[in-house]
């Protein structure tokens, strides 16, 4: 379906259509801020699970 033709059914610009789906291709289909995680919170992710999985094997040591 072309913008022209979404923009006349639902009463949009269809720049704003064009431009919505160039920012969703270039986002790897994806309309959230970040386009990528970065490095950063892809440790930060991991270290946060590592810490959990730890809380709970002390909590499974202080049980014995």
């Amino acid at each position: 379906m072309k913008a022209k033709q979404v923009s006349d059914e639902y009463g949009l610009n269809a720049s704003m259509i064009v431009r919505w789906k160039i920012e969703y291709l270039s986002k790897s289909g994806d309309f959230s801020k970040e386009k990528e995680i970065t490095l950063e919170s892809q440790a930060l992710k991991l270290l946060r699970k590592e810490l959990i999985d730890v809380k709970i094997e002390l909590d499974i040591l202080k049980r014995r």
